[in-house]
């Protein structure tokens, strides 16, 4: 929406662009544009030296990372006001370095936002049996996140058979060689 200005329009023809927003956010929103957040700070994986090939996923230091009251409101005015993906990545990042510590919160909001697949599947990993949570809590936990959730379980336990189908469970003949009966097991 701000990527839409013209800046070669005359001072007569001044543009105005009405908001209606309090003045809290409006100040945030104005911050958002003008000094996007840089993503948070991510966890190094050890060894440092040696290059290792790992599905884990990505941890972020929390302390580097937006808190939830306010990224809530930032992704709300980013959505609203069709801001730049970059900043919308960014802001993602922030959200997904909150998935560890508060999975339901994080994959709620990645579902009603919409755009962010790769959030709620990524903060789907953190969430606990529907059963753990407060009565309240799962409450508020709306239809559209449970209908999802199965097909990415689903998704997840069919990825793990196909793993353990194509690895070699006994390499290198281990299983093959004879057992004599007085052999412990």
């Amino acid at each position: 929406m701000f990527s839409c200005y013209d800046a070669n329009t005359s001072d007569e023809h001044t543009q105005v662009l009405d908001l209606h927003e309090p003045e809290s956010s409006l100040s945030v929103l104005l911050r958002l544009l003008h000094d996007p957040p840089a993503p948070p700070v991510q966890y190094l994986r050890e060894p440092i030296g040696e290059i290792v090939s790992t599905q884990l996923p990505v941890r972020y230091d929390l302390a580097t990372a937006i808190p939830l009251p306010v990224l809530r409101l930032l992704l709300c005015l980013a959505d609203k006001y069709a801001l730049d993906a970059a900043v919308l990545e960014s802001l993602a990042a922030h959200l997904l370095a909150h998935a560890p510590q508060d999975a339901l919160t994080v994959y709620e909001m990645s579902l009603a936002l919409g755009d962010m697949p790769y959030v709620v599947s990524e903060s789907s990993q953190y969430l606990l049996p529907l059963a753990w949570y407060s009565e309240t809590r799962s409450r508020a936990f709306h239809c559209r996140g449970l209908s999802q959730r199965p097909p990415l379980q689903t998704f997840r336990v069919k990825a793990l058979q196909d793993i353990l189908l194509r690895e070699e469970l006994f390499p290198h003949g281990e299983s093959q060689h004879s057992r004599s009966p007085d052999t412990a097991i």
